[in-house]
């Protein structure tokens, strides 16, 4: 019986740091500064990935925004997919989703003519 308590001892911290290690090791958060300006000739909500729209994101013509958004990947994951939305009212105009790569820190999206564009 002693002996069987001893190996529990032994193994069970080892085993407890190996999940620690894996957890640790396995995810990352990315950054990344997404900028959205409004060239259109009427003021809109525009919003992204873990928004809604609400007071803090409506521009009105001309103007930009940005938010940075933190995005908690697998470290096999080479680009994520970030969705840009607009709205008027409580009507949803366009909505789009971008790729932004591994070591990319910046998406540029401008709303014009009804549509949402990346800008490189």
């Amino acid at each position: 019986m002693k002996r069987k308590f001893f190996s529990i001892l032994v193994s069970g911290p080892f085993l407890l740091l190996m999940v620690f290690l894996t957890c640790s090791c396995s995810a990352e958060n990315w950054l990344t500064n997404v900028v959205m300006t409004n060239s259109s000739g009427q003021s809109i909500h525009m919003w992204t990935t873990g928004e809604l729209p609400d007071l803090e994101n409506i521009l009105d013509p001309g103007e930009s925004r940005t938010k940075l958004l933190e995005t908690e990947v697998d470290y096999i994951t080479t680009d994520i997919t970030l969705t840009v939305s607009v709205s008027m009212g409580d009507q949803v105009l366009t909505s789009s989703s971008f790729t932004v790569g591994e070591g990319e820190c910046t998406l540029n999206v401008e709303y014009s003519n009804g549509s949402l564009v990346e800008i490189e």
